[in-house]
Parts: structure tokens; C-alpha cells; sequence
């Protein structure tokens, strides 16, 4: 039983694990270049063009070669895919409901149907809507993060799967008794470091910021004394010499932002980092 289910389920979600990835790189990295600003709502133009020359086939040929031949499997494994699920849900019925891997395969579903069936590489115009490329990358994520469970049902390999889950169920936990913590050093550092990038753009991205300073990479200098660069130029008989020189960046308010930077290397780096790992070794150990 245990070979028939490696073979009969594990390899064949890796067999779809890998098309789907395929096609994703090929489609949504190599042949459908985004533009840096642009709305979700808005089409990317795919280059899928092949010549029809005789002559060896080129880099980009192969690569569109690929794509196709990648979204034709997609969509037959897809298709046996849908029925999979299907026969779980009439065998299993409300247990279907209420399981992870369920809705891990529901999702994954989506996500390709989502990639695949808006576009075919065989059409004359080949385009992409930009939001295609966040379902893409979740679904490439949720799909291998599926492999992973299938693996973790293996008895040789099961037990680091479970202490994943277990450690992740216990910080899950935790964030959710400390997350207003850290959504207070996020709002205290969008507010008194006005000049620093991470802290800059939006409020989502300083709490990111946060949660990477929580690891340890604090980036002292970066934060509290910020360079910025300008050209000093210098006009000779003949020629111009230019030179890059750095300037630190005064703050705007050095008293307190000091403050909040001490505490929180206090309570998060220290105390709450510490926190962590023995919850982690305590849960490892049981």
C-alpha cells in the first residue's frame, strides 16, 4: 500500500507539480514580459510568434514550443485532476469539507483554471490579464506546499512534516496574541523614519519591514543614519571630473525614534526571538 501510494499519488501530483511550474516560468517569466506600472485590469502582450523557416529551432522557439506542449498536459492532468477531487468529495462527503488538503486541491484547481483557460498559446494574439500573474504565483506556491503534505504521509518522512505543522500551529498562535506589538513598531517606525525606503511607501510594506527586523537583521546604520548619494562635479581647463560622495541623513525626530529602536530590540529581538525558539524546541521535543 505504501509503494502504490507514492507511485499512485505522490509521483503524479509531482509529475503536475512540475508541469504547472513549467508552464508558469515559461508563460508568465519568459514570454510575458509585465511593464513595471500597470493596473490589474490591464492585458500583457505574450511574444508565442514562430517562424516558419526551416532552419534549427531558436532559444525562443523552444521556449514557446514548451509552453504549448506544458498547457496541453496542464489541461488533460487538470481534467483528471477535477475528477479526483470529485470521487473524494462523493466517497467522503462532509469530512471532504473540513480537511486542509482539500481546499489545498480546490485552490490549486482555481488557480490554473484561472492561468490556463483565459489564454491558449495557440491563438494569434497571445495576452495575459496582470492579475493572472498573482493566481499564478499562488498557485505554483500552494501546489508544491500540497507536494509536501503528500510526502509528510509517507512513514519515513512523516514525522518532520508533523513537527512543520506543529510548530506552525504554534506560531500561529503566538503571532496572533503579539500582533498588535508589531503592528506598533510598524505605525511608530512609518511615522519617525520618514526617510528610510521600507518605511516610506505604505504601511503593508513597514510591517514586513518589521517582522524582517524581528530576525535580527536590524540594519542599524540603514535605519538610524541613512546615506544618500549625489555627484559633486568639478570643472577643469578640459574636462569634467564627477565624484559619488555620501551624505547621512539627518532625522527628523533622533530622541524618540532612538527610543522606539532600544525597545524594540528589547522586546522583539530579544525577549519575544527567545520566546520563540523554545516553543519551537518544546514542541520538536514532544
Amino acid at each position: 500500500m505504501k509503494w502504490l501510494y507514492v507511485i499512485g499519488l505522490v509521483m503524479t501530483h509531482l509529475i503536475y507539480s512540475v508541469t504547472y511550474s513549467v508552464y508558469a516560468v515559461l508563460v508568465f517569466k519568459n514570454l510575458c514580459i509585465p511593464e513595471l506600472k500597470a493596473h490589474p485590469g490591464d492585458k500583457v502582450t505574450c511574444n508565442f510568434t514562430l517562424s516558419q523557416s526551416n532552419v534549427d529551432i531558436t532559444d525562443h522557439e523552444a521556449k514557446v514550443i514548451n509552453a504549448q506542449l506544458s498547457w496541453i498536459f496542464l489541461i488533460i492532468f487538470t481534467i483528471l485532476y477535477v475528477g479526483k477531487e470529485c470521487t473524494k468529495f462523493a466517497h467522503l462527503k462532509y469530512r471532504y469539507v473540513i480537511t486542509l488538503e482539500s481546499w489545498l486541491n480546490n485552490l490549486v484547481i482555481i488557480s490554473v483554471l484561472l492561468t490556463t483557460f483565459y489564454v491558449s498559446p495557440f491563438a494569434e494574439e497571445v495576452f495575459v490579464y496582470r492579475w493572472q500573474y498573482h493566481a499564478c504565483g499562488f498557485g505554483v506556491f500552494l501546489t508544491w506546499l500540497l507536494q509536501m503534505f503528500l510526502i509528510g504521509k509517507v512513514p519515513r518522512f512523516g514525522k518532520y512534516v508533523e513537527m512543520f505543522k506543529n510548530v506552525s500551529t504554534t506560531f500561529s498562535n503566538f503571532f496572533v496574541a503579539y500582533i498588535f506589538l508589531f503592528v506598533s513598531f510598524a505605525v511608530s517606525f512609518f511615522i519617525l523614519f520618514p526617510e528610510t525606503p521600507a518605511f516610506k511607501e505604505v504601511l503593508p510594506a513597514a510591517l514586513v519591514k518589521v517582522l524582517v527586523m524581528m530576525l535580527g537583521e536590524l540594519e542599524y546604520d540603514e535605519l538610524y543614519y541613512p546615506q544618500d548619494q549625489y555627484i559633486s562635479l568639478r570643472f577643469n581647463d578640459s574636462f569634467v571630473r564627477g565624484k559619488i560622495e555620501m551624505e547621512t541623513v539627518k532625522q527628523y525626530f533622533p530622541f524618540t525614534a532612538h527610543i522606539l529602536v532600544t525597545l524594540f530590540i528589547l522586546l522583539v529581538s530579544i525577549i519575544i526571538m527567545n520566546l520563540l525558539f523554545g516553543l519551537a524546541v518544546t514542541d520538536i521535543q514532544v
